[in-house]
């Protein structure tokens, strides 16, 4: 059994100099943490949600794929084969689905890394909204139900991020240090 002074026991030799490398620092120490605001976390399940309610709404297109091809034939009156006419519905069924998955996926990105104080992300889901309340004006669903309620949502969302207590949080993330490179 060795003891302390045993100068057996290894790096207790003078001659052998101590490791030059610094201790590892505590798991939290200097880490500060800012508590999420209540408006930002609302924001962030609203988006969530948001992400979800797009995602299976373009699933639920996919059960009416026989009813959009239906009526595709009907209004073709005939310029098309049968065989053009599901080329085009898988196409346009295909092209929904990347689009709309991608788009969900970047709010659900976009909501995570607002909610971590990211202003970029906020930046960003304030320029979607303003994206999407444009198509909405300009586009054929401008009186549909669901699209308004939509703006409605996404609107308040943006608004929750920007009150006083979400853009105190962004500006207290901002001067934080940052734990990793591409944060």
């Amino acid at each position: 059994m060795s003891t302390p002074e045993d100068p057996d026991r290894p790096g207790s030799h003078e001659s052998i100099p101590s490791s030059s490398y610094p201790a590892a620092p505590a798991a939290n120490s200097g880490v500060q943490t800012i508590p999420i605001p209540r408006e930002v976390k609302i924001s962030f399940w609203i988006w969530i949600v948001t992400a979800v309610v797009i995602f299976s709404s373009v699933l639920s297109l996919f059960g009416q794929r026989d009813e959009i091809r239906a009526q595709t034939m009907q209004e073709n009156q005939g310029s098309l084969t049968p065989e053009e006419v599901d080329q085009a519905v898988d196409l346009a069924f295909g092209l929904f689905f990347v689009v709309y998955l991608s788009v969900a996926l970047l709010f659900t990105l976009f909501a995570f890394k607002a909610k971590a104080g990211r202003n970029w992300a906020r930046i960003a889901l304030a320029v979607v909204t303003g994206l999407n309340l444009l198509a909405f004006i300009s586009g054929p669903n401008s009186g549909h139900l669901m699209s308004m309620l939509s703006i409605l949502v996404s609107a308040l969302a943006v608004v929750l991020l920007y009150l006083p207590n979400s853009s105190a949080y962004f500006a207290l993330k901002k001067n934080l240090p940052t734990r990793g490179v591409n944060s």
